[in-house]
């Protein structure tokens, strides 16, 4: 009996020596009892336990978009969402050596794009961006 309370009381010890390790935030009346961490980078960790389910669910939302894009470089976030669902040679693409091409072009007309300052070339050139894309995807 001496040893499983002894035990017991060194578990808990180091439960709650490494709890403290990294700092979270809560909010007032979350049901959830949600902690959310920031990493380092600033990525924020919402983190809560739902024990009627055995699973694990993740989603990332990041704040990105169109109001966040810089003034020179408007359409930034559409490009990077092209480029998170094209993938590389070993993920997420289908057929990598035909889009490549595709790809390279989108990158460039953006680059254009940027360097642009006539709104009716701006226009054209993200008209063959969304063109380009299209067929890419």
């Amino acid at each position: 009996m001496k040893r499983l309370l002894l035990l017991t009381t060194v578990v808990m010890a180091l439960l709650a020596s490494s709890c403290s390790k990294y700092k979270y935030e809560t909010v007032s009346g979350d049901p959830m009892k949600t902690r959310i961490y920031t990493l380092p980078n600033g990525l924020k960790v919402y983190m809560s336990v739902n024990k009627e389910t055995p699973r694990i669910q993740t989603y990332i939302a990041v704040r990105v978009g169109g109001k966040n894009d810089p003034a020179e470089t408007t359409g930034l976030a559409h490009y990077f969402e092209h480029l998170m669902f094209k993938g590389t040679p070993n993920f997420g693409t289908s057929n990598y050596e035909a889009e490549k091409p595709l790809l390279d072009e989108i990158e460039q007309l953006f680059e254009t794009y940027r360097q642009t300052t006539d709104e009716a070339e701006r226009a054209a050139i993200y008209h063959r961006i969304d063109s380009i894309s299209y067929e890419a995807s």
